[in-house]
């Protein structure tokens, strides 16, 4: 069964193309209005998507954008942007001059582990911005918190993370800080209860344990409600639902459940494999995305691709079950597929082809 998704909304964006390499572009609901980042080499610029696209602010990068470089993080006013250079943390104000900068070297070959957050703290609702920076200590993270000049304000040894894990701060709907989650490493997630105390980080009781998703799975989202975890195991062809905080299967998919290659819905492909795109549409519904293995000689013998390379399915997350492939009306993807969909987790989804980007629904 083909199913053809509701188009909600079509934003082209000047200047904006998506090529799949080299621009990061994220989505944040913010509302009712939809805001779209754009992150390339040379600058990070900021859309909302209403009825048509409106541009908020622009900032010109220091140094040329590093290829794993993290995304940069702009504050709330949109004042001025937190760049994750290759070296060092580059505060850039709104009109492109340079605030500060704060070396904090290299995290073990890659700054993956860098982590920067904003939170109006400070006197008079002054911004407060929290770095993640490396610990002399394994077992701990080390973050200081700086003005909006740069300036330090407090320095934080959490007695939990360590060189190999993420750790994030988590921040209530009014501004207050509420926690502080560490994850990776093959540890499982913690979660630590969090408030502030003139921009210094107080951690409290240890509220939460997940364990890590079984080795040689990739997890391909959590769900809206934070209950569930998505996952898929290319080797062995199958996407696994679990139930957290300790990964109890509840819903499995494998690949033999979609149809063979080249007949019914998947004709589109001949030697297909499970994707690492995907994730949860709403909390009853996920997108798969399967991939097919190209072929230059192929190309080169018939002329053209004869085959897809992407594909989108529509699954039930509470039984595994395939409700059908996705059709994009060629006026949005005129050559009928698409190399990734981006979750917004309410049940709607964004592609992009050359400078637009389109929203799509539920039928």
């Amino acid at each position: 069964m083909t199913i053809t998704p509701r188009l909600l909304a079509k934003y082209r964006i000047p200047g904006y193309r998506v090529d799949g390499w080299g621009v990061d572009w994220r989505f944040q609901v913010r509302g009712p209005a939809l805001r779209l980042t754009v992150d390339d080499a040379e600058s990070l610029r900021l859309y909302e998507l209403r009825e048509k696209p409106e541009f908020l602010a622009s900032y010109p990068r220091v140094a040329p954008k590093g290829i794993f470089a993290p995304p940069a993080t702009v504050a709330p006013d949109l004042s001025f942007a937190v760049f994750h250079e290759e070296s060092a943390y580059c505060c850039v104000a709104r009109g492109g001059d340079q605030m500060w900068e704060l070396p904090y070297g290299r995290y073990g070959g890659s700054y993956g582990h860098a982590y920067v957050s904003l939170a109006t703290d400070g006197p008079d609702h002054e911004p407060r911005i929290w770095l993640r920076l490396p610990s002399d200590d394994v077992a701990r993270s080390l973050f200081v918190t700086l003005d909006v000049r740069g300036r330090e304000v407090a320095r934080n040894l959490l007695p939990c993370g360590g060189s190999m894990q993420y750790v994030r701060l988590l921040w209530g709907p009014d501004g207050d800080l509420t926690g502080v989650r560490v994850s990776g490493g093959g540890l499982g997630t913690e979660q630590y209860a969090a408030s502030l105390d003139s921009g210094r980080i107080v951690l409290g009781d240890l509220m939460a344990l997940s364990e890590a998703p079984p080795a040689g799975l990739d997890v391909l989202g959590t769900s809206p409600s934070g209950t569930g975890e998505m996952t898929v195991d290319q080797s062995r062809g199958w996407v696994r639902w679990h139930r957290l905080p300790f990964y109890e299967e509840v819903a499995a998919l494998n690949m033999d459940d979609f149809p063979a290659p080249g007949t019914g819905d998947c004709a589109v492909h001949d030697r297909p494999g499970l994707s690492v795109m995907g994730g949860y549409v709403n909390e009853d519904t996920a997108l798969v995305t399967l991939s097919n293995m190209y072929d230059e000689a192929r190309v080169f013998m018939f002329g053209r691709d004869v085959w897809q390379e992407f594909s989108h399915w529509l699954a039930d997350t509470a039984t595994g079950g395939l409700h059908g492939r996705l059709v994009y009306p060629t006026s949005a993807h005129p050559f009928g597929e698409v190399f990734e969909a981006r979750m917004l987790g309410d049940g709607t989804w964004l592609t992009s082809e050359r400078d637009t980007v389109f929203r799509w629904g539920l039928p």
